[in-house]
């Protein structure tokens, strides 16, 4: 018993001067969950079919490192290219057959998440950059607004990790998501951003500072529509066009809103208990169903993590070299109106497909999206 004792001392003592540094994630306090997670059983419409591991393929591999959106012009019926904003900071246009890259706009700091405008001709793109806000992307002009850094309401917090967008149907509003309340940095003004130590750090801290917003063209305002999401992250309008469905990632759920009443606050539960952090999501072409990016499994190891706040205070104020890492692991999954799992993807692997964080349909294929990824993943819809 004594052994336990000493080693619980050595652990809080060392975290307490970890926790003492200067870090912009070191955790003042953690907090009880409001939200039981589970680990993934792999059973049912979840079961391990390797899909994608055996069926995926890489296209512009090198050119497009780091892309962890891929956006379509539905509105062009015949286009035959996609759209990334890779790590290099370029938003690219990639010829579908011929896998060509072409550099558009430097855009500059990260984009998360795109839509591009319909009937432009793809010139106009919407981009939510983790670093600059909300931005309005004219490939014709060669120019770039930033539409948004925070809501107008003064009482609220600037945006801080701008992270997916979606278009009002009728086209007069932007819905957005600002993941928590921390902005990523780079360690001594260099390197990459903490993107990832930020989600990790936010599950250590045990509390939801997501939002969701909402800019109107015509007041050039923006307001929150949401508050205390888990990790606010993709977002996507239901098929009727009534709602939207925002992805909670540390709470294994996803979320809807009422876009009709629009009363802050009111939300439901779309999907919960999935097993897996979900990220971008997309209606698929059937008109019926959504696309999910399953960015990582939850196993044991973060469900126990979860149930204990003295441990996630510990590990959230280690060094994040010491932080447990993500097994590697690629999932892409579908589900109903009904916010029910029909059909999953895997690369149990990780070794072809890893860390999805966006699905986009286009002529009968999915495109993914990957943080770890040098290329986009092209994969055929399953009949």
């Amino acid at each position: 018993m004594l052994i336990y004792t000493v080693f619980g001392l050595f652990v809080a003592i060392t975290a307490a001067f970890f926790h003492a540094s200067d870090s912009p994630l070191r955790l003042n306090h953690v907090y009880e969950r409001e939200v039981e997670i589970q680990s993934s059983t792999f059973e049912g419409a979840l079961s391990k079919n390797d899909y994608l591991f055996k069926n995926a393929k890489k296209i512009a591999a090198g050119d497009t490192a780091g892309e962890e959106t891929v956006v379509v012009d539905n509105s062009a019926e015949h286009s035959p290219y996609l759209y990334v904003f890779p790590a290099d900071g370029w938003l690219k246009r990639v010829h579908i057959e011929t896998h060509t890259v072409e550099n558009l706009v430097f855009v500059g700091g990260k984009v998360l998440g795109a839509r591009v405008k319909p009937h432009t001709n793809s010139t106009v793109f919407y981009a939510c950059d983790i670093i600059k806000g909300l931005l309005e992307i004219n490939t014709a002009e060669q120019s770039i607004k930033v539409l948004s850094i925070a809501p107008t309401d003064a009482t609220e917090k600037p945006i801080q990790f701008c992270d997916d967008v979606e278009l009002s149907p009728n086209g007069d509003a932007i819905y957005f998501t600002d993941a928590m309340d921390r902005a990523p940095f780079k360690r001594n003004g260099r390197g990459k951003l903490s993107t990832m130590e930020n989600v990790l750090s936010n599950f250590c801290e045990g509390k939801g500072s997501g939002r969701l917003l909402k800019y109107v063209f015509s007041t050039k305002k923006t307001h929150v529509l949401l508050d205390g999401i888990y990790f606010a992250n993709g977002v996507t309008l239901t098929h009727d066009e009534k709602s939207l469905l925002v992805t909670e990632s540390l709470n294994a759920r996803i979320i809807k809103y009422d876009i009709t009443d629009e009363t802050p606050g009111k939300k439901s539960i779309f999907a919960e208990n999935l097993g897996f952090a979900p990220d971008g999501i997309s209606r698929a072409s059937d008109g019926k169903t959504y696309w999910v990016a399953g960015a990582s499994v939850i196993d044991s190891m973060y469900v126990i993590f979860s149930k204990y706040t003295w441990l996630r205070w510990v590990v959230g104020n280690f060094p994040s070299v010491f932080w447990p890492k993500n097994k590697p692991y690629g999932l892409v999954v579908r589900v109903n109106d009904q916010g029910e799992v029909v059909e999953s993807l895997h690369d149990s692997t990780g070794g072809v497909v890893d860390f999805v964080t966006a699905v986009s349909e286009y002529k009968g294929k999915i495109y993914l999206g990957q943080l770890k990824g040098d290329s986009i993943i092209a994969v055929d819809v399953p009949k």
